[in-house]
């Protein structure tokens, strides 16, 4: 098809519309990877076979053998396909990609980061930083996590309890001093006693 023939553009929706009607619908298939070795299959095989609709002398696969010496050699670097889209990690450690959502380290919460999908990958940016990468999931409302995320929140989340109870006892000590600088001369002044942080004192 020639560049900006529109008249000519109905050649090639006829052959998205053949390859749907006669490979996709109605097969099933486990994964990426048996997709494509069923795709292989039917290119050698019904799509292949059929006559060539330029030359009905030459099968398909025909055709395509005599065509292939005139054909470029594909450059030695793969080009990129990744899909690429900029996501807001809210809150939770977590990125929201195609219905699911992905683990990402604490630390990179309430920001905007960028999703790298391949077919069987997903990988999570933060500018050119790598801070995850995923096996890409067709599911839906799915979590898909990395354990690490996982124990480095939890181990985040019980060091910031533990820090909050001491600021607690920093904060109660200077009201305790605060009590005893304002009793009277001569009273009984509170005895140190064991017990929780915070905990009022007891008189003699």
């Amino acid at each position: 098809m020639a560049v900006a023939r529109g008249n000519e553009k109905g050649r090639v929706e006829r052959a998205i519309r053949y390859i749907r009607d006669a490979f996709f619908a109605g097969r099933t298939f486990n994964d990426v990877d048996d997709l494509n070795t069923q795709a292989d299959a039917w290119v050698l095989g019904p799509a292949g076979e059929r006559r060539c609709p330029e030359d009905e002398t030459l099968t398909v696969s025909e055709a395509f053998a005599q065509e292939r010496e005139r054909l470029l050699a594909l450059p030695g670097d793969a080009f990129p396909t990744d899909e690429i889209k900029a996501v807001s990690a809210g809150k939770t450690p977590y990125v929201r990609f195609d219905l699911n959502d992905y683990s990402i380290p604490h630390t990179c919460v309430a920001r905007t980061l960028t999703v790298a999908a391949s077919p069987r990958e997903v990988r999570v940016l933060d500018g050119q930083a790598v801070i995850a990468t995923h096996p890409r999931s067709y599911d839906r409302r799915r979590q898909i996590e990395i354990p690490e995320h996982i124990a480095t929140l939890v181990l985040h989340k019980h060091q910031a309890s533990a820090h909050r109870g001491t600021d607690h006892l920093v904060q109660a000590v200077p009201a305790r001093r605060r009590w005893a600088a304002a009793a009277p001369r001569g009273a009984a002044r509170p005895r140190k006693t064991p017990g929780c942080a915070g905990a009022p004192p007891q008189p003699r």
